[in-house]
């Protein structure tokens, strides 16, 4: 598998991701990774209720930011609230989506403690929101992983975020109830390699997947924005029902 090239955010509605090298410094890293790993202690512990499960097998968690997390450390969640809006996050994000967007989520990525696996393969929801806004190829919205640690985990199909599924992608991603998606024969697919600050943004829409190893240490701050067109629809959608 090859290693992918660094695309600038202004490609990413051509390639469906960009690369942006050093977006933090090694101080705001070494900060936020202090500060992950907290949190990530504490939510072994106790987790939120909308988490996925605790366990050796657990490979993410959602909510970094949640207030609870940070009661007896009131500066951290300022640190980590001021770096998820940081300037600098915004122009890049700006530049690769070109229309009004806000922040969703904030996800911090790790590698599990009891078995290795590869993820699944997958284009995350599409929907109604696919079509919201004026750049419909970037999809609603936008994931930002950066890495806290060096990582080569983030795999992804260039350019699968303008089309179907092909033949080949489809016996991998749906077919035969998606038992075959864990596979390592997707064509195409390319491997993002990051050192500590820097970032990978990619499309929804396109196919993607993560690593997850136990004897690789991943730790991933992940921020998901959606884009505002795409939220009015969502609002406007809920309120019909």
């Amino acid at each position: 598998m090859d290693t992918i090239t660094d695309p600038g955010p202004e490609m990413l509605r051509k390639n469906s991701y960009a690369i942006v090298r050093g977006l933090f410094d090694m101080p705001t890293i070494e900060r936020l990774r202090q500060i992950c790993e907290r949190i990530l202690e504490q939510w072994r512990r106790v987790p939120r209720s909308d988490n996925p499960p605790v366990g050796p097998h657990s490979n993410y968690m959602r909510h970094p930011n949640e207030p609870g997390y940070h009661r007896d450390h009131p500066n951290d969640l300022a640190f980590l609230l001021n770096s998820i809006g940081s300037p600098r996050i915004s122009e890049v994000v700006s530049e690769a989506l070109d229309e009004e967007y806000f922040f969703h989520l904030a996800s911090l990525y790790f590698n599990p403690t009891l078995e290795s696996q590869d993820g699944f393969w997958h284009k995350d929801k599409i929907g109604e929101e696919a079509n919201a806004s004026k750049n419909p190829d970037t999809g609603a919205g936008l994931q930002i992983q950066i890495a806290l640690t060096p990582s080569d985990d983030l795999e992804l199909v260039p350019g699968s975020h303008l089309r179907e599924y092909t033949q080949e992608e489809h016996a991998i991603c749906i077919a035969d109830n998606e038992i075959h998606n864990r596979s390592n024969d997707m064509p195409g697919a390319m491997r993002v390699s990051l050192k500590p600050g820097d970032a990978a943004l990619f499309t929804q829409l396109c196919i993607h997947r993560g690593r997850y190893h136990t004897d690789k240490l991943r730790r991933t701050l992940m921020i998901s924005v959606k884009k505002k067109a795409a939220a009015e629809i969502n609002k406007n959608q809920a309120k019909e029902l």
